[in-house]
């Protein structure tokens, strides 16, 4: 796999993080526990441990209702950029460990050649942690556009949980889509995030009245 596809991936699922941290990580951990075994240094290796998967199972759960709560969702607000921050880290981390190779995660974080700047890892966890907050940002001026219409609060939950789903499937079982997905994501995001902006300008200029 190489360092773009790693790149990518890491922007990608650290956008997701932005939406559904506690979701995205559980998703990561599980796909790097059973299906592409994640090999990671020994103080790193509790990332992937069933105990963690199994708290992260139980809190996406509990972060999916919380999240169709526009009351939750408002109090939650910043505690969810820091978890998504801390969620857009890990998984760089699981993704770099993913493949074949179990010196992988090693090469990949002394990959400091020219040409690579601060390297495949750090660029992975800066673009990743960056990712996150723009989009966390974004989804929370769609949400402001929508915070009074709950029944439409409630099915962006849904289609958003599944959203998720989708494409950390998508990026894990097809890596060389991966950067693909994460220009949809961000695009779409700031596609999305420019017309709540514009919804709710033009609300607040119609409730307006002359004085």
């Amino acid at each position: 796999m190489n360092a773009l596809t790693i790149i990518s991936q890491s922007i990608a699922a650290g956008g997701l993080a932005g939406a559904r941290p506690v979701l995205t990580l559980a998703l990561l951990i599980a796909w790097g526990r059973f299906i592409d075994p994640a090999q990671l240094p020994p103080d790193m290796q509790w990332l992937t441990h069933e105990s963690t998967l199994g708290v992260m199972a139980v809190l996406s759960v509990v972060e999916h209702f919380l999240r169709i709560d526009p009351d939750f969702e408002e109090l939650l607000k910043i505690p969810n950029a820091v978890l998504g921050v801390v969620v857009a880290l890990c998984g760089a981390t699981i993704l770099a460990g993913m493949g074949d190779d179990p010196a992988r995660w090693q090469e990949v974080a002394v990959m400091h050649t020219a040409g690579m700047g601060v390297g495949v890892m750090g660029t992975s966890l800066g673009l990743g942690t960056a990712t996150s907050l723009v989009l966390w940002k974004i989804r929370h001026m769609t949400l402001g556009a929508i915070a009074d219409l709950t029944f439409l609060h409630r099915w962006y939950g849904l289609i958003e949980a599944g959203g998720v789903i989708g494409f950390i499937v998508l990026i894990l079982s097809l890596p060389a889509l991966s950067i693909v997905v994460a220009a949809v994501l961000i695009v779409g995001s700031c596609a999305v995030g420019a017309l709540a902006f514009l919804v709710q300008k033009r609300s607040d200029a119609a409730s307006r009245s002359p004085c």
